[in-house]
């Protein structure tokens, strides 16, 4: 017995302890409404809640925004490699204008490619201002974009037009710009391998192939002409056969990472033929590069045959950065839709919680009201001399209330027959 009112103690205490930790908010909660309640729990459950989803939709936006810019990036370099392209194809024209073999073939049908170059490099000056109107701010270009476009007309207005050498400053001035757009367009900060490993390609390899590939002409061709390889020219040969060689194996294991970390096989099959040729063509340059190097001119049979095989090898590097451009910016429209549907579910999802959240708060509060108020109907017919029992589906803590009062109710029924039979019996 004694352990009996020991634990029956300690309960209470323990009872007591914890109704001291909760007595400030029983006293906030006994000084509201039901409605105040509502709102104040609500309130401290909205508030974090809204506090993750605004983060959650911060980021979101951020990973969309900084995906766009990469989109701007790589849409602004596609006319911008085209002029390079353009710019180096003329100067070859130049080049081999300049030189008196050339000069004994038909110099009017390469006049006429000068002036249909000249027409295609206005087109694309044209193309980079309509897209520097829209994208100049974010990527900073203004700025750069009208000094090479003041370098090109002086080049074309001038006397030194004619000279393929003058060229070397303009198109050192659009690797400078290659470069400042892939700097402020994200495309060298890329999260993902696949993506990363396309961009790698458009903004590195490729145009340093080109670069190389087009020097390699440029010496060629002055070989060709003199008939003679001087050690400078030859040391200078190999070492851009070397180079280009470790670019080839550099692109093909990058595209391959790429191919290997895109979840469809869309990207292999829209590019591996295309860089599977240009590969084989590096190579097989590569190789008449170096029998050109190691043996002289007279090793190769027919300079037409390696200057074509040259300038298509050039070409075909084009060819396939348009390709690695297009799959790439189909790529990031993929990533931006995949965000922004993201970010649609997210706030589709807790609109949804939260509607739930109000309508069955709502139900909550018209349940307890209207035991509140079948209580008070019944508290006031007691009041009048009558009774009446309250039957609720309810199973909550409201029930034992209900429950509490029919007990009363009954209690009252029968005190009262009882003290009528009395007084009715008084008599006898």
């Amino acid at each position: 017995m004694f352990d009996g009112v020991m634990n029956s103690q300690a309960l209470e205490d323990y009872r007591k302890q914890n109704m001291t930790i909760f007595k400030p908010a029983i006293a906030l909660m006994n000084r509201l409404k039901y409605p105040q309640k509502f709102f104040l729990i609500s309130l401290l459950f909205v508030l974090p809640l809204a506090l993750v989803m605004g983060l959650l939709i911060t980021e979101l936006d951020s990973r969309i925004d900084f995906t766009q810019k990469e989109i701007y990036g790589n849409k602004y370099l596609r006319p911008l490699n085209r002029l390079w392209q353009y710019l180096p194809e003329r100067q070859l024209l130049l080049q081999r204008q300049s030189y008196k073999q050339s000069r004994l073939k038909d110099e009017s049908l390469s006049t006429q490619k000068i002036a249909n170059l000249e027409i295609k490099i206005n087109q694309e000056f044209q193309t980079l201002s309509e897209l520097d109107i829209q994208l100049g701010k974010e990527l900073k270009s203004s700025q750069k974009l009208q000094e090479l476009k003041d370098r090109w007309r002086i080049l074309v207005g001038s006397q030194e037009s004619l000279e393929f050498r003058s060229h070397d400053l303009l198109i050192s001035e659009i690797n400078d710009f290659h470069r400042h757009i892939v700097d402020f367009s994200n495309l060298i900060l890329d999260p993902d391998l696949d993506s990363y490993y396309l961009m790698d390609a458009i903004a590195f390899k490729l145009p340093e192939m080109q670069r190389l590939l087009y020097k390699m002409i440029q010496i060629e061709g002055e070989i060709f002409f003199k008939q003679d390889i001087t050690p400078d020219k030859k040391f200078t040969l190999i070492s851009l056969v070397s180079l280009l060689s470790y670019y080839n194996e550099n692109l093909a294991a990058n595209l391959e990472r790429s191919f290997q970390n895109h979840p469809s096989p869309k990207l292999r099959n829209d590019l591996s033929l295309l860089l599977r040729n240009f590969i084989v063509n590096v190579s097989d340059t590569n190789s008449y590069s170096s029998q050109l190097a190691s043996q002289g001119s007279e090793s190769l049979t027919s300079e037409s045959v390696y200057v074509e095989e040259m300038q298509t090898t050039f070409e075909d590097s084009f060819i396939l950065w348009d390709k690695v451009s297009q799959s790439l910016a189909e790529l990031l429209e993929r990533r931006i839709q995949g965000f922004k549907d993201r970010r649609i579910f997210v706030i589709t999802f807790v609109a949804i919680i939260l509607s739930c959240i109000v309508y069955l708060f709502i139900g909550f509060y018209l349940s307890v009201m209207r035991t509140v108020h079948q209580l008070d109907i019944a508290s006031k017919q007691m009041t009048l001399g009558d009774s009446m029992l309250l039957n609720l589906d309810s199973k909550d803590e409201l029930s034992m209330v209900v429950r509490s009062f029919n007990n009363v109710a009954i209690a009252l029924k029968e005190s009262e027959e009882k003290y009528r039979i009395i007084f009715e019996n008084s008599v006898d």
